[in-house]
């Protein structure tokens, strides 16, 4: 089980953090997902999810991610992880920098191989 949801939050950060694949959330998260941390202006449930996702990727482009620890015990699982883009200016990101980096934790509760609940806190960094 533990190698089935190390796949599952792979997938969940490249294909739609890195490289924008909002359609993949689709097969990723549970009907009745719960976002226990939304970002101020969204909302906390699988379609909000997919917005936050798609207002994000859109104005970080050329996005790299790298996980740094990814545990899994149970049916919970616990990442640390960062990303870099280039800024642009967009309102979320230095406008001092040609490039932004946020760095993040996030805890997930995962049943049948998708996310149902996910706890995080991201930190953007100059």
């Amino acid at each position: 089980m533990s190698a089935a949801i190390r796949a599952t939050l792979h997938r969940y950060y490249v294909a739609v953090w890195q490289n924008g694949d909002i359609a993949a959330l689709d097969d990723l998260l549970t009907r009745d997902y719960v976002d226990h941390d939304p970002l101020p202006g969204f909302g906390a449930d699988r379609t909000a999810a997919k917005t936050m996702a798609a207002h994000f990727t859109s104005a970080m482009p050329g996005t790299r991610l790298e996980i740094h620890h990814l545990i899994v015990e149970g049916d919970l699982a616990a990442a640390h992880w960062s990303m870099t883009w280039k800024s642009g200016g967009q309102q979320h990101a230095p406008r001092s920098t040609a490039h932004a980096h946020m760095r993040g934790h996030d805890f997930f509760r995962v049943r049948d191989n998708r996310i149902c609940e996910i706890w995080h806190c991201e930190a953007i960094l100059a």
